[in-house]
Formats: structure tokens, sequence, C-alpha cells
């Protein structure tokens, strides 16, 4: 050591240390700098991955919301649809109601049990056509008058003529 003391002097010693140890810091700062990097890489390939994983959820989210809309929506406008029958049927109900209040139908059947037994039957044969629609329907509800009005269910084929 004496050698490279009298070499280049104390300060000049001093500088070169000085200078060794800013050149070993910086070194080190820069395979520090370099590892923080490599690892910010990964992180952001994992960000990406994890992006794409989540934008693809989000349009099957959006798509699944739009179809719930859409199925609510139908909900609703059945619920509402069914609300009217049955406003309907409470009506039509009070009203049947008010006639049997006025008529005494035994007295009726046996002045008349003609007209009675034609009246009760063409009336079981709508309420039993209406059962028969709802449960299968493919049945014509049939009119007050007794005639086939509408078909409830999928359109009969033809009869064959064999």
């Amino acid at each position: 050591m004496p050698f490279i003391l009298g070499m280049l002097g104390k300060p000049k010693l001093i500088m070169l240390v000085i200078v060794a140890a800013i050149i070993g810091g910086l070194y080190f700062w820069n395979t520090i700098l370099k590892a923080d990097l490599s690892v910010a890489r990964a992180n952001i390939a994992t960000l990406e991955v994890a992006l794409e994983i989540q934008s693809g959820a989000v349009v099957v989210a959006q798509a699944n919301a739009t179809e719930w809309r859409e199925a609510f929506n139908g909900m609703q406008a059945t619920i509402e649809e069914l609300q009217d029958v049955q406003v309907a049927a409470a009506e039509e109900s009070k009203r049947l109601n008010r006639i049997f209040a006025r008529h005494n139908f035994t007295a009726l059947a046996a002045e008349r049990p003609g007209r009675i037994e034609r009246i009760i039957n063409a009336g079981s044969l709508t309420a039993l056509s209406v059962l028969e629609s709802i449960t299968s329907g493919d049945t014509q509800l049939p009119d007050r008058a007794g005639a086939a009005t509408r078909t409830t269910g999928p359109p009969q084929p033809p009869a064959d003529s064999d």
C-alpha cells in the first residue's frame, strides 16, 4: 500500500476510492433496477392475462344481464296479462253471481226442464272444452251459442277421406 500511496498521493487515492465506490454503487443500483424491471414485466404480463379474462367475464356478464332483463320484461308482460285475465274473470264471476241471484233455478227446472237441461249441457260443454284446451291445447272453444269460435292449439290436419 505504501507504493500506491507514494505514487498517487493521498488526495488522489481518496478520489480514486470515492470514484470506485460510486461506480460500484451505480453497478449494484443498476443490477437492482434490472431485477425490478424484470419483475415489473412479469407483473405486466400477468395483469394483461387477467385483463383479458376479466374483459371476457364482463362481456358474458353484460350478455347475461341483457338476457335476464329481456326475460324479466317477458315475465312482467305475462304477469300483466294474467292480472288482466284475473280482473276479467272476477268481473265475469260477479256478472254470473248477479244472474244466479235473480233466478230460482229449482223452480225454473221444474217449469221448463228441457230448457234448463239445454243450458246446463251447453255450459258443461264449454267448461269441458276450456279444461281440455288448458290441458291438451288442441281444441276449439265454443261461444255462448255453442259454435266454435277460435282454436287454442295448433291447426289440425284435414281428416282423411278414405
